[in-house]
């Protein structure tokens, strides 16, 4: 019942030589910028630290090129600057021989761990976990070890837009659905002591220029307004389903709760999720009616789109 990706990445991890010192595994559109291997080596000439386990490369695009190298526990790193701004981006990571084949055989040989299983979220049975898994994987593993973040243009894609060949196989892998079970992967790594209860600031939720629940609110409150369109609108139980549908995925987001340091940020979360879901059901009840849909939906959704953070990572909120 393997994936073929989990078995793709299993065969990868084969390939690496573990008598190497680190592995710097690029995604098939990406590309090293001039330069990138010496600035690296130059890098770890200075510090020469055995326990450090990861080296962040920053993306070109991403990079305010100040020069800057952060060193923190990984953990701390990803609190600082944000879990998936860290950990997310495969072709920004390096790491030691025997953490870069843990990280990508671990979906294969651990599958159990990744699975989430919730049959009011319709997930695609051929990747049922989460759109990140080696993110979670990597602090499941090294949460507590040493890491380097370099803010100097490193690596880059390739191509500024997806091609239409890319977002057709996203769709096709339900890759938005898919990011939602970050949550999943956060809880797990609650529970195995990972992550500690209260130790997250909002910068950790960052993805981007946006928040996670950002993130998340546009995707459901489009696809919740698309369904207006919908050629089942009219059949027996159709809102209702879709009611139960679009709440179960809201009520998930609050699940974030326990991982925040402060207070406010949590209820600025909670309350964001709450308006979400009020509007969401005003729309359902009305029998989807296109314009209060425009006027709600579409309007809390552009909310959403309004930056939090400038692209560059080294920002910070505004």
């Amino acid at each position: 019942n393997t994936d073929s990706q989990s078995m793709y990445f299993f065969c990868l991890g084969e390939l690496i030589p573990k008598d190497s010192d680190w592995v710097w595994l690029l995604g098939d559109d990406d590309k090293l910028e001039k330069n990138s291997i010496l600035e690296v080596c130059k890098t770890l000439e200075k510090d020469n630290d055995k326990n450090l386990d990861l080296i962040i490369a920053c993306c070109s695009k991403r990079s305010s090129n100040s020069k800057r190298i952060v060193k923190r526990k990984i953990f701390d790193l990803c609190n600082e600057y944000g879990y998936h701004e860290i950990l997310g981006w495969i072709s920004s990571l390096i790491l030691r021989p025997k953490n870069m084949i843990n990280i990508l055989q671990d979906t294969y040989l651990c599958r159990g761990l990744f699975v989430v299983d919730d049959p009011s979220l319709k997930i695609n049975s051929k990747y049922p976990y989460s759109a990140y898994p080696h993110s979670f994987s990597i602090l499941r593993f090294l949460s507590n070890k040493n890491g380097i973040f370099i803010d100097i243009p490193l690596v880059d894609t390739q191509n500024d837009n997806q091609s239409q060949k890319n977002i057709n196989q996203w769709i096709d892998d339900d890759v938005m659905k898919r990011y939602l079970l970050v949550i999943d992967d956060l809880q797990r790594l609650l529970n195995s002591g990972s992550i500690k209860k209260g130790s997250c600031t909002k910068n950790f939720f960052r993805y981007q220029i946006y928040y996670f629940w950002d993130h998340w609110g546009q995707w459901l409150l489009t696809d919740l307004y698309n369904q207006c369109k919908s050629k089942d609108i009219n059949q027996p139980g159709f809102t209702d389903k879709l009611m139960e549908s679009n709440s179960a995925y809201w009520v998930r987001m609050t699940k974030l709760s326990p991982f925040f340091k402060n207070p406010f940020d949590r209820k600025y979360m909670l309350t964001f999720i709450q308006s979400g879901i009020n509007y969401s059901q005003l729309f359902i009840r009305s029998g989807l009616n296109e314009a209060l849909g425009e006027d709600y939906l579409m309007s809390f959704r552009n909310i959403m789109r309004t930056p939090t953070y400038d692209y560059q990572i080294n920002s910070v909120s505004n």
